[in-house]
């Protein structure tokens, strides 16, 4: 009796078409892997900008390591394929993550100490805001409404948790 191994070459298109959506995947990946990097790189310019007290000049309480943290978490945590976020630490030491479209398009989530991450979203004429304790609700609520705020593309219906 004979047997018969079959091997699959993983990663090599055979054909024009294939290998013109290998590239595409592949551009696709490490712009996403860039805008990542460059959250976590905005993260860590922050930290350096906002680790004392009264840094902004008027007595703001520095930012926590708990804030920087759970800010870490959730930018790791949300889809991959989102706009990238601007990060902002405010007077109280808590991480703000934020997108915005224009003045009436901006959805902003803030990571504090304790358990609670609070949002609010300005969508035209409708506001959001509330809290949850649960990191896999928070990424929910990003999904659900960073998908009013780019309609197009949102890998919303099921988010994809990034590696850790």
């Amino acid at each position: 009796m004979s047997s018969a191994c079959l091997t699959f070459a993983t990663g090599q298109g055979v054909s024009d078409e294939a290998v013109s959506v290998e590239r595409k995947a592949g551009a696709r990946h490490a712009r996403e892997a860039a805008i990542f990097s460059r959250s976590l790189w905005d993260l860590e310019a922050l930290i350096a900008e906002t680790s004392h007290a009264g840094w902004d000049g008027f007595g703001a309480a520095p930012v926590t390591a708990e804030s920087v943290a759970r800010a870490h978490l959730l930018l790791e945590s949300l889809p991959i394929g989102l706009p990238p976020a601007e990060l902002s630490v405010d007077n109280a030491g808590d991480v703000w993550v934020e997108w915005s479209e224009g003045p009436h398009q901006v959805f902003s989530v803030a990571a504090g100490p304790g358990r609670v991450y609070s949002y609010a979203g300005l969508f035209g004429t409708s506001r959001v805001h509330g809290s949850e304790e649960m990191l896999d609700r928070i990424v929910e609520v990003v999904s659900i409404h960073l998908g009013r705020l780019y309609p197009r593309g949102n890998p919303r219906p099921t988010p994809a948790l990034r590696a850790r």
